[in-house]
């Protein structure tokens, strides 16, 4: 339910936090109805300072309530959460959604094509000029595109 982006460590500089949520990514042309079980159009991004980027949807809040609910209010947090994850893995992907995720992750890809350093604020930087100029994502990596949608990022 996400993917992983790799990148040159050296682009991805140590910062007080390491993740961010990005909301509201969805394109104007795509299915805003959609929100579906967790379709909601978040997207989490987690950056590691080895070059690794995760990229996924976010767990709806209401999981976690709904989960807490169930439970006894003794239960471990481990198990908690593991029955976060198992929900969240196991919960179809919107294709509002699957697009939103793709958009972070070619905004990425972009900050890399021109050797920008990839944090939180340049990843959101990109990924909306990309929705306000109204940028298909298979489009953001032609080369026009990249130099375009990353001049906020670059001064």
């Amino acid at each position: 339910n996400g993917v992983l982006v790799t990148v040159p460590p050296s682009l991805v500089g140590r910062r007080k936090n390491h993740f961010v949520t990005l909301k509201g990514l969805t394109s104007q042309n795509s299915d805003a109805m959609d929100t579906e079980e967790g379709g909601e159009g978040d997207v989490d991004v987690y950056l590691g300072l080895n070059g690794g980027i995760w990229i996924q949807r976010t767990i709806p809040s209401e999981w976690e309530n709904a989960i807490r609910a169930d439970q006894d209010e003794r239960a471990p947090l481990a198990e908690t959460l593991q029955k976060l994850r198992h929900r969240h893995s196991t919960t179809r992907v919107s294709p509002s959604m699957r697009e939103s995720i793709a958009r972070v992750r070619n905004s990425v890809e972009c900050l890399r094509l021109v050797h920008c350093q990839i944090t939180p604020d340049s990843i959101e930087i990109v990924a909306r000029a990309s929705v306000d100029q109204g940028v298909r994502v298979a489009d953001m990596l032609l080369p026009e595109m990249v130099i375009k949608l990353t001049e906020g990022t670059r001064r």
